[in-house]
């Protein structure tokens, strides 16, 4: 049961992070903040406005009227020699606040409407979810001077779903909600009946904690190597692997922060099972802290509340910030206090 358990508890993390990243506007728009300013990304992204826009006709045609009739040919020269200037254009105008706000916009808006769609509630304009970077673009020939509309222009809008693949993603969000709440719940309750079917519940806690460990080491191993492989197979180790490989590390960072918790909850609570097991400094330590451990639970309870609401409000903890990973905390630390003075009142009876 600890290892069907640990399994679960596994899938349950995948699933946490995936539908909390992608479904969830306010993880996705902060996801999105921490993206543009990093600064490969930024690098590549300005690299690839800079060349939307030199490529762009109306950019073309602009210095091409500009120009005597006789140097029009010099035009797609020109257009090319700005792509420098408006790199370094592009770079300055990402560090803007004006450009901060309108890309959290954006990025808000279009994953609103993703949501809608993908649960059935709403349609896009032909079909597909496409993520808008024109507004960028002219952002930036504006302060070249060029003053170009690219806003009827194809180029600068990135496709995230195709319509083909609408309905293929709409079926998988709701298998993966199904996944990540079936397999918490199925986590749960295995560990649970793992403990209480145990001859010796001391070592089921323990193993069931060990469990936890090793679902997060895996998770987190699972993340690193697929990072690798992802990176190289999409950049091939060129000049884009750095942005590549900032993106991959922050669009994973919540199923980083999802693992480091269940981590923690597994060393807390093998933490808890070796101070009620029977090694020498246990005993003396639960001998030492016996009448207060045993006579004054509002003491012992109220310290440790307290500890534990420092913790969560500070977001020490990881999770800490939901509702779940809160309540986590508190069922396995209220537990694990509950068990141990239960025991230390049978071991060191009152007036021995």
């Amino acid at each position: 049961m600890v290892g069907l358990g640990t399994f679960f508890a596994i899938i349950a993390c995948l699933g946490a992070w995936a539908d909390r990243q992608l479904l969830d506007t306010g993880n996705w728009v902060h996801t999105s903040d921490q993206l543009i300013a990093d600064p490969a990304i930024q690098t590549a992204l300005a690299s690839y406005v800079s060349t939307q826009l030199i490529s762009s006709p109306q950019t073309v045609q602009k210095i091409r009227s500009a120009l005597p009739a006789k140097a029009g040919p010099l035009a797609g020269p020109l257009a090319g020699a700005l792509g420098d200037v408006a790199n370094r254009v592009t770079l300055r105008l990402l560090e803007t606040k004006q450009f901060q706000k309108l890309w959290e916009t954006t990025n808000r808006l279009t994953h609103q409407q993703l949501v809608k769609v993908v649960n059935g509630q709403g349609r896009f304009k032909n079909g597909a979810v496409v993520l808008d970077l024109r507004p960028f673009n002219g952002a930036v020939a504006k302060r070249l001077g060029v003053n170009a509309n690219l806003t009827g222009s194809p180029d600068g809008r990135i496709v995230i779903v195709k319509p083909k693949q609408l309905s293929a993603v709409q079926n998988g969000v709701k298998l993966l909600r199904t996944v990540r709440w079936v397999s918490l719940a199925l986590t749960v309750l295995l560990f649970a009946g793992a403990i209480a079917l145990a001859e010796d519940r001391r070592r089921a806690v323990l193993s069931a904690g060990a469990g936890l460990v090793v679902a997060a080491l895996i998770v987190l191993v699972v993340r690193r190597v697929l990072g690798h492989v992802a990176v190289h197979s999409i950049t091939n180790d060129g000049p884009t692997k750095p942005a590549a490989d900032s993106v991959w590390q922050i669009a994973t960072s919540l199923l980083r922060t999802i693992a480091i918790s269940g981590l923690i909850l597994g060393l807390i609570a093998m933490a808890g099972a070796w101070f009620a097991g029977p090694a020498r400094w246990a005993v003396s330590a639960r001998r030492w802290t016996a009448p207060v451990l045993r006579d004054s639970p509002a003491i012992v309870f109220g310290a440790v509340g307290i500890v534990l609401l420092v913790l969560l409000l500070t977001g020490l903890l990881p999770t800490s910030g939901t509702a779940i990973g809160a309540l986590a905390y508190i069922v396995v630390i209220a537990a694990g206090v509950f068990l141990l003075r239960r025991q230390i009142a049978r071991e060191f009876p009152a007036g021995q």
